[in-house]
């Protein structure tokens, strides 16, 4: 899931492939970031937080994208 959550975020905001691959990156990055801020705060794994990081950024894109749909 590590690899893919951050291209399928990205593949949910429908531009380009060249804005979808900086997307990616993008999502990638802050979830690196973030996972280890937090890991580092709440003294646990590291990669098990960026994994979660990256499946509740997923999680918000394509939420957010539903709640506008409508």
């Amino acid at each position: 899931m590590l690899v893919v959550s951050h291209d399928l975020t990205a593949l949910q905001l429908e531009h380009s492939f060249r804005n979808t691959i900086i997307y990616s990156m993008t999502f990638g990055l802050l979830s690196m970031v973030t996972g280890i801020i937090i890991s580092g705060i709440m003294d646990v794994a590291a990669a098990g937080v960026i994994v979660f990081t990256g499946i509740l950024m997923f999680l918000m894109v394509t939420s957010y994208k539903r709640l506008n749909k409508a």
